[in-house]
């Protein structure tokens, strides 16, 4: 993710504890940034593997959204989105949130911004693995005005579909989805 000042954030795991999630701060000449966490990283340790895939930036909030999955107690995964202030490093009080529980597993790959919604796809352990589509606010609330519950599962059984890509349309009135769908042959 790039902002207005041409830094440049990203995100992915690094191998600390079980495995953390980090975001390193790059100014446009490529020496991180100082003022930003420690050195120029913020690391999460929530005490399981912390996987950040996708990172955006909202320039209305100058806030960093990071998805990835989390493992949970329970030994399986969590979506995750984290929001980090993209300033000083410090994450948002009531941050992350997760999607998902025990019994099954899902991942966030893919995060977007428009405005003030933030969209992540995925995947879920839900019959053969479905591709998932959900649409948060800026506190971190599901948009039940999005197919009544703020979350889109794609099924077509019995093949596994996993949402890689998603991006927004200029005007905000389409989300585009990529991924992949296997098939049989």
């Amino acid at each position: 993710a790039i902002d207005l000042a041409n830094n440049i954030y990203v995100t992915g795991r690094q191998d600390t504890n079980n495995g953390d999630m980090f975001i390193r701060k790059y100014d446009s000449n490529g020496n991180l940034v100082n003022g930003f966490g420690s050195g120029g990283t913020v690391v999460y340790n929530g005490g399981f593997a912390d996987i950040g895939k996708s990172i955006a930036f909202n320039f209305i909030e100058g806030a960093i959204y990071v998805a990835g999955y989390r493992q949970n107690p329970a030994g399986d995964t969590d979506l995750i989105l984290w929001k980090y202030n993209s300033n000083n490093g410090s994450l948002f009080s009531g941050w992350p949130i997760s999607y998902g529980g025990a019994g099954s597993n899902e991942s966030g790959n893919s995060v977007a911004i428009y405005g003030g919604n933030v969209y992540v796809t995925g995947w879920q352990s839900t019959n053969s693995g479905d591709m998932i589509l959900l649409k948060f606010n800026s506190s971190g609330g599901l948009n039940p005005a999005f197919d009544g519950d703020g979350i889109v599962a794609y099924d077509l059984s019995p093949t596994t579909h996993i949402g890689r890509g998603v991006a927004v349309s200029k005007d905000g009135g389409t989300v585009f989805v990529t991924g992949y769908q296997s098939t049989n042959g």
